[in-house]
């Protein structure tokens, strides 16, 4: 198994504090966008956003894009682009419809939940997500 240097995480950003929380547990997830406060209506934050965002994929060894149902992917269409232009392996966990057939790149690998994708990189999460379903639930 190859060694991860660093994640790029990209989802809702109502996931920020999972992805946070993770990061927090040593699993090495650069993705500033997940501390970011954003003022949409300010243009120069989201100019700003986007330079990091896209530096940070650049930077990542593998990009992990989690949809749970029912959710659309907006910005990490353009953040997956970025990643599969650089030769990035994507790990997709969730189902995207509007990635089309892009989500059969040869790198793209689909699962089934956020366990299995970290997982296949070495990472166990799991104790952390069943706790969070918990607290949903």
């Amino acid at each position: 198994m190859e060694t991860i240097m660093e994640i790029y995480v990209t989802s809702k950003v109502a996931h920020a504090s999972m992805w946070r929380r993770l990061r927090e547990e040593g699993v090495p997830i650069k993705a500033d966008w997940i501390d970011f406060e954003l003022d949409v209506s300010d243009d120069q934050q989201v100019q700003h956003l986007w330079d990091l965002c896209f530096a940070d994929v650049n930077a990542c060894s593998v990009l992990v894009a989690f949809v749970q149902n029912g959710e659309v992917l907006k910005g990490g269409l353009a953040e997956i682009s970025v990643a599969l232009a650089g030769k990035k392996k994507v790990l997709l966990v969730g189902e995207v419809p509007e990635l089309g057939t892009l989500a059969r790149h040869r790198n793209i690998s689909r699962f089934g939940t956020l366990e299995e994708a970290m997982s296949s990189i070495g990472f166990q999460v799991k104790s952390y997500l069943s706790a969070q379903a918990k607290k949903s639930a």
